[in-house]
Parts: C-alpha cells; sequence; structure tokens
C-alpha cells in the first residue's frame, strides 16, 4: 500500500513539474517580450519629443518658423493698486437678512454664554 501511494504521490509531482516548467517557459516568452517591447522604444521617442520640445521653448526665436506661437510683449511697470480712505458709517451699510436657522443658533450660543457669565459671579 505505501508503495502504490508512493507511485500516486510521484505521478503528483512529476504532473507539477511539468506544468510548472510551462508556466516557467511562458513567463521567460512573456518576460523576453515585455523587455524587447516597442512600447519602451515608443516611450523613448515621447521622452525625446518632450526633450526636443522643451529645449525649444526655452531656446530664443529669432526665425521664421516660430512665427505668430510667441511674441515678447512688453509689459509696463505699474503702480501698486492702493484703495482709497473711505470713512463708511455702519448706519450707510444695508441690514444682513441671516436664515432663521441661524438666527436660533445665534441666539442659543448668546443665551448659554449669559448662563455662564452669570454662573461665574
Amino acid at each position: 500500500m505505501k508503495i502504490t501511494e508512493l507511485k500516486r504521490l510521484v505521478d503528483l509531482l512529476l504532473a507539477d513539474n511539468e506544468r510548472l516548467k510551462k508556466e516557467n517557459k511562458q513567463l521567460k516568452t512573456e518576460n523576453a517580450r515585455l523587455r524587447d517591447s516597442p512600447l519602451e522604444k515608443e516611450l523613448d521617442v515621447d521622452s525625446d519629443f518632450v526633450k526636443s520640445e522643451l529645449w525649444c521653448l526655452s531656446q530664443p526665436s529669432n526665425n521664421a518658423t516660430n512665427a505668430g506661437k510667441a511674441k515678447d510683449i512688453p509689459i509696463p511697470n505699474l503702480p501698486p493698486l492702493e484703495m482709497p480712505a473711505q470713512d463708511i458709517s455702519l448706519d450707510d451699510l444695508p441690514l444682513l437678512e441671516l436664515p432663521e436657522e441661524v438666527v436660533c443658533n445665534l441666539k442659543e450660543l448668546l443665551d448659554n454664554q449669559k448662563e455662564t457669565s452669570k454662573d461665574k459671579q
């Protein structure tokens, strides 16, 4: 009985080994494909494009190929903004209407404040 059980285990191990060999071969193939993938080459091309575009943007342009793209516009020196001093009385401001819920909350807060101040005295 032990010999048949051992043979069964050996057969299972051999089958598992074959399965793992196939999986390993597939993974090696995929790994090689990913290493030589044109996607990486495309990414390199994109990064080269971005580098070249940034290089072109950082260089001063005097030729006609860049005409209409970017022009130097002189920016005048402007004085700082100053708000004119105005004396506005509170009576001149319009009344502010608060929602009823806010008014109730404010009343509660004021009432609580009055109670705590009474308790302290």
